[in-house]
């Protein structure tokens, strides 16, 4: 029953990166690209039968060498595949605002990421002084 409902949760967030919902991408995106079963036993019994027909000394023979070749409908389903892929990733890519109007209190990138957790973490420590120094009546 906990199996159910936690199967019926949409995953969000950093879970989006587990090791289940990587697999379960990994196995959708390879049955996209793979021939069916039925198409690979007729394309394999034919190119044995053209290898029977044409040497039929080599009957026995069990060649390693000969590696499978991709046929061009694969090609074509795995290109397709990486350009669905690829334009589904682009939608997920924004552009950042910036905003011009705000006070510039860094250096770099890095400094600005910076002092943004500081002024999250100690604004509410720091609000007095800062006001106080802005007003010249610090002390």
């Amino acid at each position: 029953k906990q199996r159910k409902k936690e199967a019926g949760h949409a995953k969000h967030g950093w879970d989006m990166f587990n090791i289940d919902t990587q697999v379960t991408t990994y196995n959708k995106r390879i049955d996209k690209i793979h021939e069916s079963f039925g198409t690979a036993l007729q394309r394999q019994a034919q190119v044995e039968k053209e290898e029977f027909s044409a040497d039929p000394t080599k009957q026995d023979d069990i060649d390693y060498s000969v590696v499978a070749q991709p046929t061009e409908e694969m090609r074509s389903r795995l290109r397709t595949e990486l350009a669905v892929t690829e334009a589904r990733r682009a939608q997920f890519s924004r552009r950042r605002a910036f905003n011009e109007d705000a006070d510039v209190d860094y250096i770099n990138d890095r400094n600005k990421k910076f002092n943004e957790k500081l002024k999250r973490h100690f604004d509410t420590y720091t609000d007095e002084i800062r006001q106080n120094l802005e007003r010249g009546t610090a002390l």
